[in-house]
């Protein structure tokens, strides 16, 4: 399976299309009533035989309704279809921030190793309020536990500002919540109540202590989880921090602990030197959790992935005595500053 933003141009679509289609024939193709044109395009792009489906209320004769797929019995499908634990399950991709994005391929078990582990606060019985795009690989990581765990999961037909998101929250009494750091702070200092919300996890990007501390004051029965960090390449997180270790925390943006099977380092990020605990250095991983490497980008994956397995992030980190990770900055990003490039550290 691979996805993209919606919204996105024909020609990023092709693109990504292509890598994925390195991997497999594309046999079936959903897409969303409002894209109808781009599909068209996109489907052309592909093989014979990619069966089109249509999410939404349009109807158009090329495409299969999706609610006609819920009414299927499933007598179509092999009954013999046989997957092991490691072939592909999905196909993400990088950011882009360091150039075109790249494929990153995630295998069963990696998906089925993240879901082994406690990370987020979700429940069973929660009603989750999806915030982020299906399309990234910590969506697709959110809706497999929302599925494992019982939780009724609630997506918008866009993201919307944090109005939009209030009112959902109201409506249909969500308990949960996965998000971007501006959009929880957005919904707490603009005066909403959120009365049915208990938890929310919040990962992506970086957000001031002091502003979740605030937040905790006036959301006294809303329960905060900033200490999440995770990149694509590791399919979703692999650091976290206790509810009671960050509200302790007074010295940086916490990233927490390796979580099981996982390990970290510092390094020097030109001589690769192990560096000690207060020193700022590049954070390197290592777990049964990351990518086996981009998809026909061998270049690319030496550059990440080192020949003992350790994956160099390009984050800026360091750590303390009791092992303790501390987010500085990215050291990979590039801004476009035209006709130079710099970074946010040379900023």
């Amino acid at each position: 399976m691979t996805h993209a933003l919606a919204g996105c141009p024909s020609d990023e679509l092709r693109y990504k299309l292509g890598i994925a289609k390195s991997c497999g024939t594309v046999k079936f193709c959903a897409i969303a009533n409002d894209m109808l044109t781009t599909a068209k395009e996109v489907i052309e792009y592909c093989t014979m035989g990619v069966v089109p489906i249509l999410i939404g209320s349009a109807v158009n004769k090329d495409f299969i309704p999706f609610t006609d797929l819920l009414e299927d019995s499933g007598d179509a499908f092999p009954k013999d279809n046989r997957v092991e634990s490691g072939d592909l399950a999905v196909v993400v991709y990088s950011s882009g921030t360091t150039g075109p994005p790249k494929g990153i391929p995630l295998a069963h078990k990696q998906l089925v190793s993240h879901m082994t582990v406690p990370r987020i606060t979700m429940r069973e019985g929660d009603i989750y309020l999806l915030s982020t795009p299906l399309s990234h690989a910590g969506a697709t990581y959110m809706t497999m536990s929302a599925l494992s765990l019982g939780a009724t999961l609630l997506a918008l037909p866009h993201l919307s500002d944090p109005e939009h998101y209030s009112i959902a929250i109201d409506k249909y009494k969500a308990t949960y919540i996965f998000c971007i750091p501006p959009l929880i702070v957005s919904l707490v200092k603009k005066g909403y109540e959120l009365p049915t919300l208990q938890r929310c996890d919040t990962a992506g990007s970086t957000c001031s202590p002091t502003v979740i501390r605030e937040a905790r004051i006036t959301h006294p029965h809303l329960v905060i989880n900033t200490g999440l960090y995770g990149m694509s390449e590791i399919g979703f997180l692999i650091n976290t921090a206790s509810e009671t270790e960050q509200a302790s925390n007074k010295r940086g943006v916490l990233m927490g602990k390796p979580v099981a099977k996982s390990q970290a380092k510092v390094v020097d990020p030109i001589t690769k030197r192990l560096l000690p605990s207060g020193v700022a250095g590049e954070l390197c991983v290592r777990s049964a959790y990351i990518m086996r490497g981009y998809i026909n980008n061998p270049e690319a994956t030496a550059r990440t992935i080192d020949s003992d397995g350790w994956m160099h992030t390009g984050d800026l980190v360091q750590y303390d005595d009791d092992g303790f990770l501390y987010f500085i900055d990215r050291l990979k990003d590039i801004i476009r500053i035209a006709p130079d490039k710099t970074t946010s550290i040379q900023v």
